[in-house]
Parts: structure tokens; sequence; C-alpha cells
């Protein structure tokens, strides 16, 4: 184990609703060689987060998604994860439901989350690791497959009353589609949304999974004649 002068983290907050596995962070944490700050009392929203994070003095943070369950956040990790990014203070996203909830509730906030991890993935060397790239992308460090680029999106299947949307990304992955909520699209440009319509937006099409992948900026992708070899 390292001793704490050597850790580029001496001190880890765990933000976690369930407590048995609150305790198991505290022992990886501890593994590594830092110091784990339970949040036990949770919070009432985003500000009273933050504010008491920057309070405790940690350096880093590990935080689970689903905060609503027993009450102990008014708002998901993800949305947690990103504000905290925001503030510069690094900060692990970590979930017994990854996959579940990526497409509908994480990928809003992915380009703000350096790193999602699933619980059965974590351990002390994987935790250090994850804070240490956080650090380093709010440093300006930012690798190829965190990097946004205007590309295609060509939509496939859309649910407004369910808020998903299914589309195709070639320069991805011409062969996998991938969900997102319908929401992140402008409302100006989904009022009269249609399968096979087309967009530009900003995707990390470098990203190893569709998991990683997160959207921004759609606008309209001129339209294209039927037989033009465009996807």
């Amino acid at each position: 184990m390292a001793a704490l002068a050597e850790m580029p983290f001496t001190s880890i907050g765990i933000v976690d609703d369930d407590p048995g596995d609150a305790d198991v962070r505290k022992y990886q944490i501890e593994e590594a060689g830092a110091r784990p700050v339970l949040f036990e009392k949770g919070f009432t929203g985003i500000e009273n987060l933050i504010s008491t994070i920057r309070a405790s003095g940690v350096e880093g943070v590990i935080c689970d998604h689903r905060l609503t369950v027993r009450n102990y956040a008014p708002f998901n990790g993800a949305e947690a994860v990103a504000r905290l990014f925001e503030a510069k203070i690094p900060a692990v996203l970590i979930s017994k439901y990854a996959q579940i909830d990526v497409d509908a509730h994480i990928r809003p906030y992915r380009e703000r989350i350096p790193v999602l991890l699933s619980k059965d993935d974590l351990d002390p060397e994987a935790l250090i690791a994850g804070l240490t790239k956080c650090k380093s992308e709010m440093a300006g460090t930012i690798p190829p497959s965190r990097r946004s680029r205007r590309t295609l999106v060509r939509i496939d299947e859309f649910d407004k009353e369910r808020d998903i949307v299914d589309a195709f990304i070639p320069a991805w992955n011409p062969n996998q589609a991938v969900r997102f909520p319908l929401s992140i699209i402008p409302e100006s440009h989904r009022t009269n949304l249609k399968r096979d319509d087309r967009f530009f937006a900003k995707v990390n099409t470098d990203a190893a999974s569709a998991e990683e992948l997160f959207f921004r900026d759609f606008e309209p992708a001129p339209k294209v004649d039927t037989n033009d070899e465009i996807f």
C-alpha cells in the first residue's frame, strides 16, 4: 500500500446512499493509501453538495449514480459528477446499473463525466486511476476518446413519450445504433422529427464503446437525394 505522501489524493469523499456500499468504498480508499470521508447525511441540493464537499477539503470524490432511492439527494450521481467536474473537483461515477442507466439518465451529462465504472470493476487501483484521469482532463489534457468532432447523426427510431431516440453515427460505427434522450436535440429541431432525418452534432467519435459517447450542438444536415451514397 502506498504511503499518503506518495498519493496524488490524500483524502477522497464517498457519496453513496447505501451504507453497506459506502463501507466497501471506505476500505478501498484506505487500501489505496488515502483517507476516506463519508457524507452520510446526504444533500438537500446540488449547491449543497458542492459547498459541503468543498468545506470537507477532500481532493477527489467517488459518487454512486442512484442517490434518490433512500432520499439521500434530490439528484442523481451523473448530475452530481458533472457539476463537480465544472467545479474542478475530480470525481468518478460508479453504478451497479451503469449499462441500464447510461442511455437515458447518464448520457446527457456524459461529456462532463470522464470516468464511469461499474461497481464490479472498482478496486483501489481503478479508483485512483479514474480520479487521476479526471484531474488530468480538468487541466486540459483530453484523450482522443473524449474529444468531440462535428459528425453526421442519422435518426433511426424515436419515441417522444419515452424521450428516447436510436441513431447511427457512421463515423463511430455504421452498424451499431446508439440510444440517447430525444430531449438532447433542441426542441425546434425535433418538432417535426422523422425517421432517417440527419443532423450534424458534436460527438466523441473515437470512443471505444457506446457507453462513452456524448452528443451536443445538434443542427439539421442538408437534405440529400435518395440516390446519393450518404449513410
